[in-house]
């Protein structure tokens, strides 16, 4: 099994677990409220597929934290993981040019590669590799972190501060609806008109606020349209507009996944669509049975998500360092901690294990 077969399988365990729980509860955000990102200990924020993966997590679990640690950094901090506890998993592309007549890695960087023609390439039988590559980290409430350093979780919970969802309005949407900065026309049409993005004219369809049951309602809807319309072969061109019953039902699941990260960044906390409730049974069997299928749909709602994020012009906000307030409230063991971690990184310079094998390491 690949390192992509794999990362599937336990995104589709996961995903169905949560879905599972959330059947019929349809008051019930997809996603916590958080506008801090999930994130690593040192306050940067995972991208990628994990930025739409590790917020499910965290709601299934009830994690209040975003924060997310490996096991050679649990073991810096001289910390334990919880007993029954499991890791989740995050994962990263390596990007480089293979020399297909020795197999090997080429010298030619992919700036090069890239500006060559089709021809050279083909003459010196040059190949951009994508390696996917994962490995898992555990969120700091599945570790004994609070009991070791009861001050600095204190200040951590200060820090991230709480959102029970209950945000009724989203300055973001409404300037970029009123001054129409969206990558296409958004019109308010009457209360009787379905809400839909239009594909052929590349417009956005919406009633007002008033036709909705309440304002979260009203930006869920205006989000997954949102969604939708990066499909478009315009934008990220995800290739969704046959009329085959499987592109439909992912494209709609691309669509919920986007929409409730980016609800949950806004602090809306975003439902599901009661128009998926029919999806929701088909996502599971399908899911269940073809892992690729909610590892794709994982992968283009991370890539929605920036492109929503950067038209917003949301910032990111920076997270908490955890070694910084370490070392402001608990010295020596911060010292401890960094002199633990400089001798694990001696000992494994270069590498990160990766299921059974060791891989090149890329930062968080």
């Amino acid at each position: 099994m690949t390192a992509t077969e794999t990362l599937a399988r336990m995104y589709a365990d996961k995903f169905i677990e949560r879905f599972e729980l959330i059947d019929g509860k349809w008051d019930e955000p997809l996603i916590t409220p958080s506008r801090f990102p999930q994130q690593n200990i040192a306050g940067n924020a995972y991208r990628g597929c994990n930025r739409s993966f590790l917020p499910v997590v965290a709601s299934f679990h009830k994690f209040r934290l975003p924060l997310w640690m490996t096991a050679g950094q649990i073991q810096d901090l001289d910390i334990r993981i919880r007993k029954g506890e499991s890791g989740s998993p995050v994962s990263f592309t390596e990007l480089y040019v293979k020399d297909m007549y020795t197999g090997k890695r080429s010298s030619v960087t992919i700036d090069e590669y890239d500006a060559m023609e089709k021809a050279e390439r083909k003459e010196r039988n040059l190949a951009k590799i994508f390696r996917t590559h994962w490995y898992k980290v555990f969120n700091i409430e599945q570790t004994t972190f609070s009991e070791s350093y009861p001050a600095t979780m204190q200040e951590l919970h200060k820090a991230f501060g709480a959102s029970d969802g209950r945000e009724l309005l989203s300055g973001e949407l409404d300037r970029m609806v009123s001054g129409g900065s969206w990558l296409c026309p958004i019109r308010t049409t009457d209360a009787s008109e379905k809400p839909r993005y239009d594909r052929n004219d590349d417009i956005i369809l919406i009633p007002g606020k008033h036709a909705f049951s309440d304002d979260r309602s009203y930006y869920g809807t205006l989000l997954r349209l949102m969604a939708r319309s990066t499909g478009s072969e315009l934008r990220l061109d995800r290739g969704i507009w046959s009329d085959l019953k499987g592109d439909t039902a992912k494209e709609s699941l691309v669509s919920e996944l986007c929409a409730a990260s980016m609800g949950a960044l806004l602090g809306l906390g975003v439902t599901m669509d009661r128009n998926s409730e029919s999806y929701l049974k088909s996502w599971i069997m399908t899911i269940d049975a073809e892992p690729s299928f909610i590892y794709e749909a994982v992968k283009e709602a991370s890539r929605a998500s920036e492109c929503l994020t950067d038209i917003l012009g949301i910032k990111l906000p920076k997270g908490v360092d955890i070694t910084k307030v370490l070392s402001e409230q608990y010295a020596g063991k911060a010292a401890e901690a960094d002199r633990k971690k400089e001798l694990r990184l001696s000992r494994n310079k270069g590498t990160v294990r990766v299921g059974k094998k060791k891989q090149t390491r890329h930062p968080i």
